[in-house]
């Protein structure tokens, strides 16, 4: 049996409903971090933002929070 874990980056932004579903990529193999899939963002126009006191992260829809 073999185990696979994947990894999502979801957007920390909200849509009009109060929710975000807006995510990048998948990370399908052990070797790729959340920090892989970040970089890989940041290409696509998300950012690394420090929002309420934390660190965020957000998709090019909800940059201007």
């Amino acid at each position: 049996m073999t185990i696979a874990v994947y990894r999502r980056l979801w957007c920390d932004g909200v849509d009009e409903e109060g929710r975000c579903g807006n995510w990048h990529g998948t990370a399908e193999f052990n070797g790729e971090t959340t920090e892989h899939l970040r970089r890989s963002a940041r290409v696509d126009g998300w950012v690394r933002r420090r929002l309420n006191g934390r660190l965020v992260d957000l998709c090019p829809e909800h940059t201007s929070a």
